[in-house]
């Protein structure tokens, strides 16, 4: 598995630093926030897209979740969501689209959103459980294409609190 983490140059001065983490485990992962307390509802999020250098060059990133339990995520005041998906650089071509798969994996005690995507190709989402999720529990935008949504059960979503 290839992944990039350093700093980039995305041409606002800023260089950001991505870093990236590639595991195949064959049990069941959980990816929880950390949060300080009751009142502490900035939980984490995962970002997954794409980079483009002040040069030009572009990196597209990809993401499979299966079997992964997305525990107090997002974040409530600011519309972040569990798992973000978030493309610009995205062509008709389909030889050209990352795959992005969320299968049997749970999003539970959210802080806001379970999934959104943004600019995305061929999204899966399937056999998967959203539980205490805020706002939509899946957010597919109208630059999105080829989305499958197949086989999940929503239970106990709530009503943004920020709407």
């Amino acid at each position: 598995y290839r992944h990039f983490a350093g700093l980039i140059d995305d041409g606002t001065a800023t260089f950001p630093r991505l870093a990236a983490a590639v595991g195949v485990v064959t049990r069941n992962i959980v990816i929880a926030s950390r949060l300080s307390g009751a009142s502490d509802t900035y939980g984490g999020h995962v970002w997954v897209g794409d980079v483009v250098y002040s040069g030009g060059q572009i990196r597209v990133g990809s993401a499979s979740f299966n079997g992964v339990e997305f525990r107090k995520m997002g974040k409530q005041g600011m519309q972040y969501a569990a798992v973000q998906f978030v493309y610009t650089t995205l062509t008709a071509d389909s030889s050209k689209w990352p795959t992005n798969v969320i299968n049997g994996s749970a999003f539970s005690s959210s802080m806001n959103l379970g999934v959104v995507s943004t600019g995305s190709r061929g999204i899966n989402i399937t056999n998967s459980v959203f539980h205490r999720t805020y706002g939509s529990c899946v957010t597919i935008d109208a630059k999105s294409y080829a989305a499958t949504i197949n086989n999940n059960l929503v239970a106990g979503n709530f009503r943004s609190p920020t709407t």
